[in-house]
């Protein structure tokens, strides 16, 4: 009764305006507070890793006109790469290594599909935990690869409807006959097999053993500068966007997207804070 009378005294007739705003505050407080939790939340775990809930990216550099003019690809040096590592924004490195020779696949699923292809390779530690097992040596004749899940996407709802080629069964895709041509100062033959697919890296992968036996007899390379790099965020990560632009790096931008919806979600609950504060104050 006392905040009713104290009510009239200091806002008269508009009370009642008063009241209802407060509760039309309130409830979008409420609304965006429960969006902005719910969406970081789905967000957190697209972009938690298996292990111990790490959050990885993959870092690249942007490719200039002169990269194309000249020919030159892009790489990370290891200077880069010593910066990188010393830098507060991640915890670890791990190289994405291209092969340096080409590689041509043919598929033998009811017709015969041939293509040119390019093989990639990372440390074991940076894959899902499925492929712990993932190796190679000299004296196998099979290839294991590892897919994109991105890639038998593009097969499935892309190219082989503009083609007329069948569908594949992401689960029965270990179960299509391979065989890979590479060519350099050398050339080879292999068998390859498809042991699963992957959602942490958009590439066709061979184990790291493999590809310096590859790049080191087929291609002559010794050692190979990567051409991408996988890393691991530490759990602070405000102002790692200004961090690679400083440097033109680039990262995939989904996981981008928590930093970002982070520093949005605290201006958002300050506001709603600072809102609901007055009105307390006030009524």
């Amino acid at each position: 009764m006392r905040l009713k009378i104290i009510g009239r005294l200091l806002f008269g007739k508009n009370l009642w305006a008063l009241i209802i705003l407060v509760i039309l505050v309130l409830s979008l407080g409420a609304s965006l507070s429960s969006a902005f939790i719910g969406t970081f939340i789905r967000y957190s775990k697209l972009n938690e890793s298996e292990e111990g809930k790490k959050e990885r990216i993959i870092l690249t550099k942007e490719v200039g006109i002169f990269n194309t003019l000249l020919n030159a690809p892009v790489r990370f040096s290891d200077e880069e790469i010593s910066r990188i590592r010393e830098s507060e924004h991640f915890e670890d490195v791990g190289k994405i290594i291209p092969s340096m020779y080409r590689v041509e696949a043919r598929l033998d699923i009811n017709f015969g599909l041939r293509t040119s292809l390019f093989l990639e390779s990372i440390e074991n530690e940076y894959l899902e935990s499925k492929f712990s097992g993932f190796s190679w040596s000299p004296n196998e004749k099979t290839i294991p690869l590892i897919v994109s899940s991105e890639f038998v996407d593009l097969y499935n709802f892309g190219f082989s409807m503009a083609m007329g080629f069948p569908q594949i069964n992401p689960g029965n895709i270990e179960n299509i006959p391979i065989e890979l041509s590479l060519s350099g100062k050398k050339g080879r033959t292999f068998k390859a097999k498809v042991v699963g697919t992957t959602t942490r890296v958009q590439s066709i992968l061979v184990p790291s053993e493999f590809m310096n036996w590859a790049n080191r007899e087929l291609a002559g390379k010794e050692a190979v500068e990567p051409s991408r790099l996988i890393v691991t965020l530490n759990e602070e990560k405000e102002g790692l966007p200004e961090y690679l632009l400083e440097n033109r790096w680039k990262a995939n931008q989904d996981s981008l997207g928590v930093d970002k919806l982070r520093v949005l979600g605290k201006w958002v609950l300050m506001i709603i804070s600072g809102f609901c504060l007055l009105f307390s104050l006030v009524v």
